[in-house]
């Protein structure tokens, strides 16, 4: 492996990126103020419920800094300390002077509910908090910094472990000193919480918490408005949301009332998918007030470069949306209409260091005191994701929003949305005339770009689209073409006002800025292909039929290729190139477009990020949907990107999930109506575990159905036999290939399936081979929830020399020609080589109501680790692997149900007669638990994992647990261990030691050298 040394730079911008977490917000003074003097921390402050509330002790912003001294008088001992924030803080938290091993982490408003959902989990995915780990690239993926809860240790400190959705951060790790950045969106309560690694650990402590923020800023109350209870009085399939006050302040066309509105309703009097309801936000009848939405656009104008505007009404309509959908289980499209200027992106802060949307301001060409440029001077991320999510991931004190309805944007001007809502009402039969056809017809073929770091994804993408066509598309797939080349492929005949583009589909994979499009052969600042050509195309009113992109779909993962700039945000107007962004081009040829909001994000070596979401939407276009006949009808585009980001999210790897990917999610836009459909002459069935969301009423279930609830968590054992192949092996470093065949699995689903591995792909983490298996379960009360996973047992080799690639992320704009170092040298990665994921969304069949959800079940597997070393690594590969996953039906006790809380497994002790001790926090949903089972899983000489079941004692009635039991006599020296404890609900808690296996760097122990 080699160690990062520069930075390449790619683009027509040069931007000098920040490699700090440290970001102050805009208008922040630099001048720092410590308190006088130090502030003592007042006892008792052991729970969240009775923190130390440093509100009026720590005045920012007359300080900056505030000092607080405290003290752990043991191992059990916990210090919570409870601080107000104010909107777009940036948060710095330093515990030094430690006299033990201690930690820091920072949570959000724990007395607030943060899941509207029954059972959401991400299993170990999200890459828990410090922005240090990212912002330095030689540490980026530093587990030390991701934190894991099960070092909080006492669960009662806690009081609920769905807390977890309101963990920010936890500190970098250090046997001393902790620290955490953090920049808070969300003004509120945050707590943080200091807390002792291990039992003997105890003495004084010296906290720092700064805060920096723009005291401009404010964060306004949510719009007041009541739903009519009896209204609306219609369901329907789609609505249509747009606001005719700002149609008719911001555009010189014709009224609203005659043009866009006269189309819409139009439109929505269809039958099928089109048939809707518009919503004008100026007036809805059946609210009260009912012009509660045009107060607040008027404050939103006023307050047009704060964020909180925008995001209160995008809040406001989301909160319209899913109540309708709750009335109404009929809903799956969303339409907006209009600009951000209309009916805003909802505003979510960009935590990356990497591209920070910030960084485009100066470049961009826009206004800086603008609707548009508001969002990039405080960093944050635009995103129509919450019109399409009913149902939120809690996520780093916020929401993560992943959609579940279908939504599209129409874009400016009116007299653009107008033509192109005319040319659509056109189509006496909607979906067979809005139809994208991919089947090659004389003349006509589908578009493929690439080059640079795009070229692995523009392949993946051409090869997919051959399989679905039975033709391979055009394409410009290497590093040699320039602008011309691309003009005269991309749009052949743009000036001729009676030409059509000829290629259904289009996926240009280049560097873009939000109006250029960036050849691989660059030059000079004029070698681009400009959004404006496409958008002059000179088609008549008359005769809409000759608009260029006519049942036409482009999508691209190019930098701000999706995002929409107001004319007027932009000096000049329509005058200026600048103005004229790819969404507003496309629309304006009745085109449908898919692009980022913001940077995108890609892979050197591997199609990840924004690379892989697009190559999975070219999947879901070809899905073989059905209507309710079970007939096929084409796949609707905005459900193909619906599932593609749910297909992203749950398919990620332990530990991995990250602010890049909630980037790469939020920001993939489509500019057009969701339910046009896209029709392949090839298509391919749905995943047995992800059946077609709604319509289909002839469509098999997806996995068998167990005849019996039992009232406690059911055993499912699979055991793996994995072989595996060298995909690439030069100077970068070696990948590797798996496959998995089931070679008995105990419910009988699965014996028999083989299963191709994908690689895990975060930055600065080796790209190792990972599965993501269904483990969908079902009985009477529907599919079951996973509760735990327990590692019985397996086989592994050792190859003592190993060099992997480490993933570098880029964007166009920044590259890095070496890889970053890897700082792994004395613990193995992944710790946890196997894992789950529980993803729900509302369930969208006709036939069954909204408010029972759908559950996505997948185990998470990856079946090697890494330790490295100066000169490479070691590589540990499983052979064969046997898992137990425990399911509960949600028929099941409902003390059982309501039973989250995993064993966490601390204080090991290793005694001179070979045993191992231990003792484990268990408690239930209200108190202590009352039963637990415990077993260590132990390397032995023959490279196999042994199960030694341990003896367990309560201490009393209370929450602690001792767990012993003896190693066998072929243990494999140093010792390699982990241990589990599963409760009575089928929760399990696994304890590697930090991945390296040995409780040596544990404990301080009379019989062990504690290496420090």
């Amino acid at each position: 492996m080699r160690r990062f040394s520069k930075v390449r730079l790619l683009g027509i911008c040069v931007l000098l990126l920040s490699l700090t977490a440290y970001q102050r917000t805009p208008n922040s003074s630099a001048q720092v103020l410590r308190s006088l003097v130090p502030v003592p921390e007042v006892e008792s402050n052991d729970t969240w419920q009775n923190a130390h509330d440093l509100t009026s002790s720590c005045l920012w912003p007359s300080i900056t800094i505030c000092d607080v001294t405290g003290e752990l008088d043991d191992g059990e001992d916990l210090d919570w300390y409870k601080i107000t924030v104010r909107p777009a803080t940036t948060l710095s938290i330093s515990l030094t002077d430690t006299f033990g091993d201690y930690q820091v982490a920072l949570f959000y408003d724990l007395a607030k509910p943060i899941t509207q959902t029954g059972h959401v989990s991400l299993g170990n995915l999200n890459a828990i908090g410090n922005l240090n780990a990212i912002g330095n690239l030689n540490a980026i993926g530093n587990l030390n910094a991701i934190g894991n809860l099960n070092a909080i240790g006492n669960l009662n400190a806690i009081g609920n472990l769905n807390a977890i959705g309101n963990l920010n951060a936890i500190g970098s790790n250090g046997y001393s000193d902790a620290s955490i950045d953090s920049f808070l969106w969300t003004p509120g309560f945050y707590y943080v919480l200091v807390y002792p690694l291990d039992e003997d650990q105890s003495g004084d402590y010296n906290l720092a918490i700064e805060a920096t923020f723009d005291q401009n800023l404010t964060k306004p109350l949510p719009i007041p408005f009541m739903i009519n209870q009896s209204e609306p009085p219609d369901c329907k399939r789609s609505l249509y949301i747009t606001n005719s006050d700002y149609f008719n302040i911001y555009e010189a066309f014709a009224p609203y009332n005659t043009s866009v509105y006269t189309e819409l309703l139009g439109l929505a009097s269809k039958p099928g998918d089109t048939s809707g309801l518009v919503l004008d936000l100026a007036n809805i009848s059946w609210i009260q007030p009912s012009n509660a939405f045009s107060d607040q656009s008027t404050q939103w104008d006023n307050n047009r470069n704060n964020p909180f505007y925008a995001n209160r009404i995008a809040e406001g309509v989301h909160h319209l949306i899913t109540q309708y959908a709750r009335r109404c289980a009929s809903l799956r499209y969303v339409t907006i209409v209009g600009g951000d200027y209309v009916v805003p992106f909802y505003r979510v802060p960009d935590e990356t260091v990497i591209a920070n949307e910030g960084d485009y301001l100066a470049s961009s060409g826009i206004n800086t005191n603008s609707f548009t440029a508001s969002s990039l001077k405080y960093k944050t991320i635009l995103t129509d994701n919450i019109y399409g999510a009913i149902k939120p991931i809690p996520y780093r004190g916020r929401q993560l929003w992943v959609p579940e309805l279908s939504v599209g944007r129409l874009v400016e001007g009116a007299d653009a949305i107008h033509l192109y809502l005319k040319s659509m009402n056109l189509h006496t039969d909607f979906p067979s005339g809005s139809m994208i056809n991919l089947n090659p017809q004389p003349q006509q073929a589908n578009l493929v770009t690439g080059y640079d770091f795009l070229l692995d994804q523009a392949k993946v993408i051409s090869g997919t689209l051959t399989n679905l066509v039975g033709a391979r598309p055009v394409g410009l797939i290497s590093d040699t073409w320039d602008a011309d080349d691309l003009l005269s492929i991309w749009w052949p005949d743009v000036n001729n006002g009676m030409s059509n583009s000829p290629y259904p589909a289009q996926s240009i994979n280049a560097h873009f800025t939000h109006y250029q499009a960036i050849p691989a052969n660059f030059e000079t600042s004029t070698d681009v292909v400009e959004a404006k050509v496409l958008f002059q195309h000179p088609f008549s009113p008359v005769a809409l039929e000759d608009a260029y992109q006519r049942n036409r779909l482009g999508y691209s993962v190019g930098c701000h290729s999706g995002y929409s700039v107001y004319d007027n945000d932009v000096a000049g107007g329509l005058t200026n190139p600048v103005a004229i962004d790819f969404p507003q081009a496309y629309m304006k040829q009745h085109g449908a477009w898919i692009g980022n909001t913001g940077f995108g994000y890609g892979d050197s070596d591997l199609v990840g990020y924004s690379e892989k979401l697009m190559a999975q939407f070219t999947l879901e276009i070809g899905r073989e949907w059905k209507n309710q006949s079970g007939f096929y009808g084409g796949m609707p585009i905005g459900y193909a990107l619906v599932r593609a980001k749910r297909s992203y999210l749950r398919e990620g790897t332990p530990g991995t999930f990250s602010v890049y990917d909630e980037k790469v999610l939020l920001q993939s836009t489509l500019y057009g109506l969701p339910m046009i459909r896209v029709l392949v002459p090839n298509p391919i069935p749905f995943p047995p575990n992800d059946r077609q969301d709604f319509a289909c009423l002839t469509c098999p279930p997806s996995v068998a159905h167990r005849a019996t609830v039992t009232d406690r968590a059911i055993d499912r054992d699979i055991t793996f036999n994995i072989n595996y192949t060298t995909a690439q092996d030069n100077a970068r470093g070696k990948i590797l290939r798996a496959q998995a065949t089931v070679v008995n699995d105990t419910e009988g689903l699965l014996t028999g399936q083989m299963f191709n591995s994908s690689l895990v792909n975060a930055a600065g983490l080796p790209s190792l081979p990972n599965f993501s298996i269904p483990l969908s379960l079902t009985d009477g009360f529907g599919e079951q929830r996973i509760q735990g996973i327990q590692f019985l047992g397996g086989t592994t080799t050792t190859a003592a020399t190993f060099n992997p690639v480490i993933t570098r992320l880029i964007t166009d704009e920044i590259y890095l020609s070496h890889e970053p170092t890897f700082d792994f040298t004395d613990r193995w990665y992944p710790d946890q080589p196997f894992s789950y994921s529980v993803f729900e969304s509302d369930n969208l069949d006709d036939d069954g109501p909204l408010n029972q959800d759908r559950r996505f079940s997948q185990l998470l597997l990856t079946p090697t680790q890494f330790k490295g070393n100066t000169s490479g690594g070691e590589l540990r590969q499983f052979s064969t692997i046997t898992l137990r996953l425990k399911y509960l039906s949600d028929g099941a006790d409902d003390d059982l149900l309501d039973d989250t809380f995993d064993p966490i497994v601390r204080d090991t002790q290793r005694t001179s007669d070979g045993k191992i001790r231990a003792i484990v926090i268990e408690r239930d949903n209200d108190g202590p638990g009352d039963e637990l089972d415990a077993e260590m899983v132990v390397k032995t000489n023959t490279g196999a994992w042994q199960t030694v079941s341990m003896n367990t004692f309560q201490i009393g009635t209370t929450e602690r647990w001792q767990i012993e039991g003896s190693l066998p006599a072929n243990t494999f020296l140093p010792l390699q261990l982990l241990i589990q404890a599963e409760d009575e609900a089928g929760n399990v808690g696994v304890e590697t030691y930090g991945g390296r296996f040995d409780i040596d760097y544990e404990m301080y122990l009379p019989n062990v050298n504690v290496n420090r």
